[in-house]
């Protein structure tokens, strides 16, 4: 949360009232890119480019649960029946 209230001036577009990002050829106001995004809704808000709605939806906080790799999940059981050269 911190690195993205410190980057939140990065490469994005305003684009009917929302902040749009590129996407292959095109620009997609659907795509997020986490804490930088929801800050840089803040940022342009308070500058009047970013709709009141626009900013209330971009406002989140994202919680991580757990992580855990799958290269290790076979070591958690004695035996592994079906699987077809997946691990």
């Amino acid at each position: 949360m911190v690195s993205g209230a410190f980057s939140y001036k990065h490469d994005y577009f305003i684009v009917d009232n929302k902040i749009a990002y590129k996407d292959n050829d095109s620009i997609s106001p659907s795509l997020s890119y986490g804490y930088k995004t929801v800050f840089a809704n803040l940022y342009e808000y308070k500058r009047g480019n970013v709709s009141k709605l626009s900013y209330e939806n971009a406002l989140e906080i994202s919680l991580a649960i757990a992580e855990f790799s799958y290269a290790l999940l076979p070591g958690y059981f004695r035996n592994i029946i079906g699987v077809t050269g997946t691990l």
